[in-house]
């Protein structure tokens, strides 16, 4: 049973599944196109109250991003072992048209400023653009959802460790606009700047994006209050607050997801260097797995969000003995393609130290700890089944890894175990994989701090354009 979140969402699944149990049907799984905790909790707790769903066979309820129907008949005979019927639900939700195509600007005027905002899991990154170069970079570890995450973990309450939309514009986002509108004419590379120079300011966002607007789903959007109703319109509503705030007239602001950035930073990187596939699927590991398209070097926005995918697959033969289970727990796959995999494997595997971080694993593996080989190795791996089980949905023909999880020796390592896997076992996928830092990139620009990569990001959300604009 599939069902895009709509304004009455919950009220339309429960007339759907009551309509098919009158039929008799048995419901084993619902797939909804995003994954509102509060739409999985009505759902859940209806099914158990409702004295006509009870006991209907309702196995999972799990989300994924717009897919044709064949893709769907695929990925539930995967999962369930055998063909399953499908309904589709009402469809309502999508706007009319076409879903918009981002590019880059591949070639910005050599005295137009940007500024772009990244916000991650963990961190929250600034990047500021003159022409195709950056100028200024800012990092912020202490803030909004890296405070979050530490206030839960010491067991406070997660609604009391929430932040107001208007605290973080308050506190974080208009003060550091302001701060770089101050100091950027006496930063190296910004001489001469005036706010008549500045273009736009985008901001890539660790959560579900579509056509501009947040879709909270699980992302960073879990450490703001009332996320499902103050997010929508986030878009043009900051940008107005932003333009009367610092009197920008002209200014353009946009939003896009953040693994729909990195693939639109590695077109901007490689721009008049052509990569050897036009359909290349890049996938930023860090906090968790993003997952984006790149088609003849535009990206479909907001469609391809493959880490939410649940898998139910056969044990992989590892090369070694563990207890991690691989993709076959009905999970997905962000949880075992990340930094949180990265931890959880290696207290599987013996590193018990409870301060543990994929960092410290990532170190002991360059100082050549066994243990920390097969944690990489592992993750290399668990790559290789997510990237099988979604090649037939759309071909892809090369995967650029990119992110914290990769960099150093630990990329090597993920990288060469999953193209063994894919050789082994899947033969007949013609599947390359690249590290962003094999890619021959263009001049990027003054970084001081940190690698490229880290600003992957940045760079897709600054330059991004739709199609036709």
């Amino acid at each position: 049973m599939l069902q895009e979140i709509q304004d009455g969402v919950r009220l339309s699944i429960l007339r759907e599944a009551a309509n098919l149990v009158s039929q008799g049907k048995k419901i084993r799984h619902i797939l909804i196109a995003t994954n509102p905790t509060w739409v999985f909790k009505f759902i859940k707790e209806q099914f158990g109250r409702e004295p006509q769903l009870a006991g209907v066979g309702l196995k999972h309820i799990s989300y994924f991003d717009q897919m044709d129907e064949e893709f769907f008949k695929r990925y539930f005979k995967r999962v369930y072992g055998k063909e399953m019927e499908i309904h589709y639900g009402e469809i309502t939700s999508q706007p009319a048209g076409k879903i918009p195509k981002l590019r880059i600007i591949p070639d910005p005027k050599p005295d137009e400023f940007r500024i772009s905002f990244d916000f991650g899991q963990s961190q929250e990154k600034i990047a500021v653009f003159r022409g195709g170069r950056i100028v200024m970079q800012l990092i912020s570890t202490g803030y909004w959802h890296s405070i979050y995450l530490a206030k839960i973990r010491g067991k406070v309450p997660p609604e009391e460790a929430k932040f107001s939309l208007d605290d973080i514009k308050d506190e974080y986002i208009f003060p550091m606009i302001n701060y770089v509108l101050n100091t950027l004419g006496e930063t190296r590379g910004g001489e001469g700047f005036t706010k008549d120079k500045l273009v736009s300011i985008n901001f890539s966002w660790a959560d579900s994006v579509r056509k501009g607007e947040i879709i909270p789903s699980g992302g960073i959007s879990e450490s703001i209050k009332d996320a499902e109703n103050v997010l929508v319109g986030f878009g043009p509503t900051i940008a107005e607050e932003i333009k009367t705030t610092f009197g920008i007239k002209d200014l353009k602001v946009g939003v896009v997801n953040d693994a729909d950035a990195a693939a639109l930073g590695v077109s901007f990187l490689t721009r008049g260097r052509p990569l050897p596939n036009s359909k290349i699927l890049v996938l930023p590991i860090g906090s968790s797995l993003g997952s984006a398209m790149l088609t003849d070097n535009a990206v479909e926005d907001g469609v391809w969000e493959l880490s939410k995918i649940i898998f139910d697959e056969a044990p992989y033969e590892a090369p070694y003995e563990t207890t991690f289970h691989p993709l076959w727990s009905m999970n997905t796959a962000r949880l075992y393609v990340s930094s949180s995999a990265v931890v959880d494997i290696a207290h599987r595997l013996g590193m018990t130290d409870p301060t543990t971080t994929s960092e410290m694993v990532g170190s002991a593996l360059e100082a050549g700890d066994e243990t920390a080989r097969k944690v990489f190795d592992t993750i290399g791996f668990n790559l290789a089944e997510f990237l099988a089980a979604t090649y037939k949905s759309d071909p892809f023909g090369l995967v650029i890894l990119s992110g914290g999880v990769v960099s150093g020796l630990s990329g090597q390592r993920i990288k060469e175990s999953a193209l063994a896997l894919l050789k082994k076992k899947y033969p007949e996928l013609n599947i390359d994989i690249k590290l962003i830092q094999e890619l021959e990139l263009g001049d990027t620009g003054y970084v001081r701090s940190g690698n490229i990569q880290d600003y992957l990001n940045n760079i897709g959300a600054a330059f991004m354009v739709e199609e036709g604009n």
